[in-house]
């Protein structure tokens, strides 16, 4: 599925171009750039460890997922806030649900399912 729209914002109006593809096998396969320049992520199986990749160059990486859940222990511990609190979760819910509706009626069959 192609997904193509204008980002509007007070420094102008942006071309975006989200790419998705169903993929069965884990890890899945994720790309993202600006202008052409892609970065790829990679995951070695075996260990985990967590990658970007331009061109032949890599960046190893903190698993995002292991740093949430730390910082969510952490926040419980303390009594404090997580980084990813109530307002993050409620405004990604809104964003998956615009999606969501956005792709309705696009066909009898939903595109994200094979």
């Amino acid at each position: 599925m192609r997904i193509t729209f204008t980002y509007g914002s007070g420094k102008g109006d942006w071309d975006v171009t989200l790419t998705l593809a169903s993929q069965k096998t884990q890890p899945r396969d994720f790309q993202f750039g600006f202008n052409g320049r892609i970065v790829s992520r990679r995951i070695n199986a075996r260990n985990y460890e967590i990658s970007f990749r331009y061109g032949t160059k890599d960046v190893n990486i903190v698993d995002p997922l292991d740093l949430s859940v730390r910082n969510f222990i952490e926040a419980v511990r303390d009594r404090a806030n997580p980084v990813v609190g109530a307002s993050h979760i409620l405004n990604n819910t809104v964003l998956l649900k615009q999606i969501y509706d956005g792709c309705a009626g696009l066909g009898e069959k939903e595109p994200w399912k094979n």
